[in-house]
């Protein structure tokens, strides 16, 4: 816990009499309230977060809509620059809200969060602020977040994806402080900014504005009046200089960025010490952050925007310096997870407020992508769900869009569509969920009985569409056991099930004798399929490898570069097995690989299998069959002369019920069509739900 300023004096407050400053706790907080009515089109909730140390964090939420999809999003945590507070973010709350809950503090220190005594040593008072930033996190209950810093915000932004990467999706760095070195050949023009520069770094840089007592807000306006013109420049127009004329209320409201700015800074000095330990003299970082970017994990995406016109980015910087996009990406390193750099060409260090418009719209784009979640069902379980959007020109039209659900096979989860999810949702929002049993979701026991099984799972993916927000019609994607489940939820389906879920066993087709050992053996014992994975102990990544190094071919052959991945194109070199593995490896129990255990016999065919209930199926249902031709089952068909799964889909289908697409077959391909030939299965899937709204 570190201790409380609250009690303490300024280094000169003795001096002063009690009242020099104007300014106490409930006039920040006035001016806060004042600020934050700017705010429109979202709800504000303001409240105190404790900390496990008594500390309190400012908070304000942003939000549209209490909705359970929206609310599952992953949010958006603004961390505000060096002297600001949640208040500066008012132009921005709003359109951001839009798209995910946002969430902004006043970082340790400032504004109207608790004021603390930071160490002296730059690595321990970087290390105060950052715990508490991680304590606030846990203290509100979020997962993972995207993390936007501006300026000393950024500062910090990128030290907490450093010591917690597992806690940020994305990291945006709004004109971050201290990301440059200072050259070491760098000597200002002349000697005597040295040597004020190294006097000044003695004091709390804001000090000056504490000391001038009732000649602070004075101060704060003359030299920073063109703060509060970025924050006014909506207000130019007849009727808001007409009411400004008649409204004592909006006379008042004239300085209230400044107002709010000043007393955020003439409270006692707590974070503004903090950061004085952690800058040099003439404006640069003790422990600046480029030669730290390749210690990022290289998973995580990093957007960095900054202002054309921004001192941060010209003073100090040689004239022949490389561009600034090109050297970001050189000092970062090789990277899988997508790095961006915009540029706000007119725009000086405030770039959220001297063009909100424009920085706005490029964080909602930086934010677009993935939201990852767990989505609470009724009865407890939780259900891992993944949300990817790309709106494109026209977000309205994309966002009435009817979504598209991704089900994955057995033993797999969300991850297994990492090829389709960027293209598919460029059409329409696309959801992925690891099915109840699988990847992250909650495993829970499922029935003996095979109707009773087969209802948990298909009950469970309604329950979450209910709990998501969803409507209902969702279009549905089923690979393998997916597909089974797909065809049960009676939707518009577009299913890959190239496993047994579609046929019974053929006419006529007696097993192998080994094969029927080894299944009445399983069903004694009631063994699932992986268990002897799981029995491998340490040898079960190894075995994965060996028997499915074919997967890891399937997803890093990128072809004509044409990539489906939202992120980079290298996927490493085993990640894709490592991800089966600990998907098939859990730490519970297999519960659903238990489920699909039960709806199966003769361990790959369906104890009611799709294709003799098909006919129960609406007949204005549109169904799609994708399937590979080298798929085991498919390869015994045609070498027993029998009627391929096209021409029994039809014959089993009633007279008259539609087919948007029918049955495709991919000749080349085997079970997993989505990944060996990831460019033709999206082009089906997009062709085949082109038509819906």
């Amino acid at each position: 816990m570190l201790p409380s300023l609250s009690s303490k004096a300024c280094t000169y407050r003795h001096l002063l009499p009690w009242h020099w400053r104007p300014t106490n706790s409930f006039a920040l907080a006035y001016a806060e309230e004042i600020v934050l009515q700017r705010v429109q089109d979202c709800d504000l909730e303001a409240k105190f977060v404790r900390l496990p140390g008594g500390e309190e964090i400012r908070t304000v939420r942003a939000t549209v809509g209490q909705d359970a999809g929206y609310l599952s999003r992953t949010p958006i945590v603004l961390l505000h620059g060096m002297g600001a507070g949640v208040g500066m973010w008012c132009k921005n709350f709003g359109p951001l809200a839009r798209q995910r809950p946002v969430y902004a503090v006043d970082l340790l220190g400032f504004g109207r969060s608790s004021r603390v005594a930071f160490p002296a040593n730059p690595e321990l008072c970087e290390s105060a602020f950052v715990r508490s930033i991680e304590e606030w996190r846990k203290a509100e209950g979020l997962n993972e977040v995207i993390l936007l810093g501006h300026s000393f915000g950024g500062y910090l932004a990128f030290n907490y994806a450093l010591r917690h990467p597992n806690s940020v999706r994305k990291l945006i760095l709004a004109d971050p402080w201290g990301l440059l070195e200072r050259p070491d050949n760098h000597q200002p023009s002349r000697r005597w900014i040295s040597v004020v520069g190294n006097l000044l770094h003695r004091f709390d840089p804001l000090a000056v504005v504490r000391a001038a007592g009732p000649f602070g807000p004075s101060l704060i306006r003359r030299f920073r009046g063109d703060i509060q013109a970025y924050f006014d420049d909506d207000k130019d127009d007849v009727a808001a200089t007409a009411e400004a004329a008649t409204n004592p209320e909006s006379v008042e409201r004239a300085h209230d960025i400044l107002d709010y700015i000043y007393h955020c800074n003439a409270q006692p000095a707590s974070g503004e010490t903090g950061f004085r330990y952690l800058a040099a003299p003439l404006g640069f970082a003790k422990r600046p952050l480029y030669p730290r970017l390749p210690q990022l994990e290289p998973r995580l995406p990093v957007s960095l925007i900054y202002g054309g016109r921004s001192w941060l980015f010209r003073y100090g910087r040689p004239a022949d310096a490389p561009d600034l996009a090109e050297e970001f990406r050189e000092r970062l390193g090789p990277r899988r997870g997508p790095v961006t750099v915009r540029c706000m060409r007119n725009c000086n260090h405030h770039l959220y407020a001297e063009d909100f418009n424009q920085f706005n719209k490029l964080v909602q784009d930086e934010s677009q992508g993935l939201d990852c979640s767990f989505v609470m069902l009724p009865c407890g379980a939780e259900i891992r769900t993944v949300r990817a959007t790309a709106p494109g020109a026209d977000p309205a039209a994309y966002a009435r869009r009817r979504p598209l659900l991704l089900l994955h096979g057995m033993g797999a989860a969300v991850g297994i569509w990492c090829r389709n999810i960027g293209q598919l949702s460029r059409q329409r929002p696309v959801y992925a969920i690891d099915i109840l049993g699988f990847g992250r979701s909650s495993r829970v026991p499922f029935p003996l009985d095979a109707a009773a099984c087969e209802a948990r799972f298909v009950d469970s993916i309604e329950q979450w569409r209910l709990a998501a927000g969803l409507p209902e019609g969702l279009l549905v994607v089923g690979h393998s056991f997916g597909g089974y489940l797909a065809i049960r939820l009676r939707w518009r389906t577009c299913c890959s099930p190239i496993r047994g879920g579609m046929l019974p066993p053929p006419p006529g087709y007696e097993p192998p004798p080994l094969l029927r050992r080894i299944a009445s053996v399983m069903d004694y014992w009631r063994l699932d399929p992986l268990d002897l994975l799981r029995a491998a102990g340490p040898f079960g990544p190894g075995l994965v490898r060996r028997l499915r190094g074919d997967l890891r071919n399937f997803f890093d052959d990128d072809g004509d570069g044409s990539s489906g991945w939202l992120g980079d194109k290298s996927s490493g070199d085993d990640e894709v097995l490592d991800y089966v593995y600990h998907c098939m490896q859990c730490q519970v129990c297999p519960s659903g690989e238990t489920g699909s255990r039960r709806l199966c016999h003769l361990i790959a065919f369906a104890r009611r299998p799709c294709l003799s209930r098909i006919d129960q199926l609406p007949a204005q249902l549109p169904l799609t069959v994708l399937y590979g031709g080298q798929s085991r089952l498919y390869r015994l068909e045609r070498a027993r002369g029998e009627p391929n799964i096209g021409e029994k889909l039809r014959s089993a289908r009633p007279a008259g019920s539609t087919q948007a697409g029918g049955v495709r077959e991919l000749p080349e391909c085997g079970h997993h069509i989505y990944a060996e030939d990831w460019r033709s299965f999206n082009a089906y899937v997009l062709e085949a739900f082109e038509g819906y709204a």
